[in-house]
């Protein structure tokens, strides 16, 4: 029983952290890409480039 719930919240910390390190990875995806995207459509709407894909 005790080794039964001990092996439970390991499992359960693991999956936490992991799902917390993929959240992490994400949201640092999303903020890394949003001025990139914001730099796009600026440059798409001013003189630059006007790449239509």
């Amino acid at each position: 029983m005790i080794a039964d719930s001990v092996s439970g919240a390991v499992l359960i910390s693991i999956i936490d952290m992991i799902l917390l390190l993929f959240f992490l990875y994400v949201i640092g995806l999303i903020l890394r890409l949003l001025p990139m995207v914001n730099k796009i459509h600026l440059k798409s709407h001013g003189r630059e480039k006007h790449d239509n894909t």
